[in-house]
């Protein structure tokens, strides 16, 4: 096999600039993709996506979990496009726009969860509750529970 050329970017997805505190895996990550590809890059190396905690610096490479994901990559802004979603989110008012702001973004997405999960409880259709379902048990039935448990354990920890 003959390799072409090529040239990539390493970014972590928290430090795209985002409206919540840290750039999300919502529109900034397609719109970085959509830069990244414009500059003519075919690569892009994106740093561990495990969760991660104000005791360890944030690091990336210090995360509480070998499955779970970083909760900060989630992104409000999908979460309010579902169709079960009822619960207006507002965007976190930075101290400074230029630097990533992980507490106030850990928190305001803590109060998206918990809204998009009321809204999921008391809206979603049979076929998203499946699907949650599906989630939990398909693969993720050997660490989703003790991980759901090692979290709200440790909430006011990290």
């Amino acid at each position: 096999m003959k390799l072409k050329r090529s040239a990539g970017i390493l970014c972590h997805i928290t430090s795209l600039p985002g409206r919540y505190g840290t750039g999300t895996l919502g529109q900034e990550a397609y719109d970085f993709i959509d830069l990244v590809a414009g500059g003519g890059f075919s690569y892009i190396q994106i740093l561990p996506v495990g969760p991660v905690s104000p005791s360890m610096g944030w690091s990336p490479y210090s995360s509480v979990s070998a499955f779970a994901g970083n909760e900060l990559f989630i992104s409000p802004d999908i979460m309010a496009s579902e169709k079960w979603s009822r619960t207006a989110t507002e965007p976190v008012t930075l101290k400074e726009s230029h630097k990533a702001d992980f507490f106030s973004a850990r928190d305001h997405l803590r109060r998206c969860i918990i809204n998009s999960f009321h809204d999921f409880v008391l809206y979603a259709d049979g076929s998203d509750s499946l699907a949650f379902s599906r989630f939990c048990d398909d693969h993720n039935e050997s660490w989703l529970d003790d991980y759901a448990l090692f979290t709200a354990i440790s909430h006011d920890c990290r």
